[in-house]
């Protein structure tokens, strides 16, 4: 895939190797990079990203070892996508450090999605709608894989945050989104309804579509509820008691 979604942005952090790693996970996990993609030639990542070519090389590697990509018979020709399951360590960089701090993670949730979704009502293309409408029907495909189920659950919220088409946006998608992948890991030890969450990202998907921004609130208040009540259910205890009314009746549990 050749298009600006697989254009990598400058790396300023200390730990540059992880960042560029945490990109191109993201970039799978959003399925702007699919198997059978190549990725751009080393020489053009370090520039993108600021990096020397070693520290890609090393990315790389690590992304190879995890099973993600092939590596072609030299630098020039880029490597190659093989894998769109993206192990969880490699969403390291960024995630909570403790399992209380995810009610932290929830309650951000809580100010951030609702508005994406409806900034996503205004600004969508026919494009968005046909990426977020394939990623529900990915989901059903998956419901009897727990691990890829979870991972096209995320990608849904990616491509929300991309079809806001405001970068900043995005990029706070993006890191809620990583700091969910911790929640979504744990989420596995409990009951789940697949059909309920397709359900419920089917009336999300309608709603945005609309263009109803009263109706989106309240699918995406039931919405965020379903990860919610998966943290309690784990043990995990949200932060309102009594929580005001913008950010709705999930937080309060």
């Amino acid at each position: 895939m050749s298009d600006q979604r697989t254009v990598f942005h400058p790396v300023k952090t200390r730990r540059a190797a992880e960042d560029v790693i945490a990109q191109i996970a993201e970039m799978i996990h959003a399925g702007d990079l699919v198997p059978g993609d190549r990725l751009p030639p080393e020489r053009a990542i370090a520039a993108q990203t600021q990096l020397s070519r070693p520290t890609i090389r090393q990315a790389l590697q690590r992304l190879s070892e995890a099973g993600l990509l092939l590596a072609g018979d030299s630098p020039a020709k880029g490597t190659q996508v093989v894998s769109d399951v993206i192990p969880p360590d490699l969403f390291g960089v960024g995630r909570p450090a403790a399992f209380d701090e995810m009610a932290s993670t929830l309650e951000a949730r809580r100010v951030i999605e609702p508005r994406v979704a409806q900034l996503a009502a205004l600004y969508m293309t026919d494009r968005d709608v046909d990426d977020l409408a394939a990623s529900i029907d990915r989901q059903a495909d998956l419901a009897e894989d727990r691990v890829r189920f979870n991972d096209a659950d995320a990608r849904f919220h990616f491509l929300l945050g991309r079809a806001t088409h405001n970068s900043s946006i995005l990029a706070h998608t993006r890191l809620l989104q990583r700091e969910l992948r911790i929640l979504r890991d744990i989420s596995m030890t409990e009951s789940y309804d697949p059909e309920q969450s397709l359900d419920v990202h089917r009336r999300t998907l309608a709603a945005i579509v609309e263009g109803d921004h009263d109706t989106i609130e309240i699918v995406m208040d039931e919405h965020l509820s379903l990860l919610e009540d998966t943290f309690t259910a784990a043990g995990g205890r949200l932060r309102a008691r009594r929580p005001p009314t913008f950010l709705g009746r999930g937080v309060g549990g």
